[in-house]
């Protein structure tokens, strides 16, 4: 069970790299910058609830990469 969490952990990290080494390279900020106003809207209610859920599940994936990039930074400074 130890041994299956760690593994785990491991290729948490490992994802977590790739996103950081990704986004911090001078075309990755650009990229992130333009996702992060594509994907995270001011207004999350939209005008159904449809619309509503669609806006959140955007919002969810930009909060997603910031969240691997400060767990592989988190890494870096220990």
């Amino acid at each position: 069970m130890v041994q299956k969490r760690e593994q785990l952990e491991k290729q948490l990290s490992q994802k977590a790299q790739h996103f950081f080494i990704t986004f911090t390279s001078p075309s990755g900020k650009k990229v992130l910058e333009d996702l992060e106003k594509e994907l995270n809207p001011d207004v999350l209610k939209g005008k159904t609830p449809d619309d509503t859920a669609y806006n959140v599940g955007r919002r969810d994936a930009f909060i997603y990469i910031k969240q691997l990039m400060r767990y592989a930074e988190d890494g870096r400074e220990q």
